[in-house]
């Protein structure tokens, strides 16, 4: 066979292995997704009072999990209890986060160090596929949680993470935000 036509055969080929997938599905077998769920992490038996919001975003086979920290309450200056929301962000496309398909499931996994340790966080997003071409798979489970090696301690803790059990829930936080603006103190 000639070079032109491999070629136009390999275009081909490559070419129909688009078309017969579904709009939400890539070659690698990642959805495009827009994933949304608050855990409480869980430690030793105990349940934090610290909400976590995961959002996991996947387009084209590159995905973004972002998480903002909530109700971390700590004395502040101005006489009471308060918290700064902690944003974290991680993307494939920086090499900081890896996400597989694991039949409905994307395994999202990430590390890093803090001031106490090294940290590996691996978070399970389970779906409900759509043959739809207008609309997401739908999040249906959720779990994970991270390991960390302390550092001074020479220990490690092993934390996991709870999911809300509801769709939407209305959550009294039990100290005031604090939140940045312009300006002096």
């Amino acid at each position: 066979m000639n070079k032109n036509v491999v070629s136009s055969v390999m275009v081909l080929v490559f070419i129909l292995s688009f078309s017969v997938l579904p709009s939400y599905v890539h070659s690698q077998g990642i959805p495009n997704i827009d994933f949304e769920v608050t855990v409480q992490q869980k430690s030793d038996g105990v349940l934090s009072k610290s909400y976590h919001l995961f959002t996991l975003n996947c387009w084209n086979n590159k995905c973004v999990l972002t998480s903002v920290s909530l109700n971390q309450c700590f004395p502040s200056s101005y006489g009471k209890n308060g918290y700064f929301p902690k944003v974290e962000s991680h993307s494939t496309g920086d090499g900081e986060l890896e996400v597989r398909k694991d039949g409905n499931s994307l395994i999202v996994k990430y590390g890093g160090v803090d001031f106490v340790g090294e940290y590996t966080t691996t978070l399970q997003f389970v779906y409900e596929p759509t043959k739809r071409k207008d609309v997401f798979p739908e999040l249906i489970g959720f779990s994970g949680g991270y390991i960390k090696n302390l550092l001074l301690d020479k220990k490690t803790i092993t934390t996991s993470f709870v999911p809300l059990s509801k769709k939407n829930t209305l959550i009294k936080m039990d100290c005031d935000v604090l939140l940045p603006g312009i300006g002096k103190r």
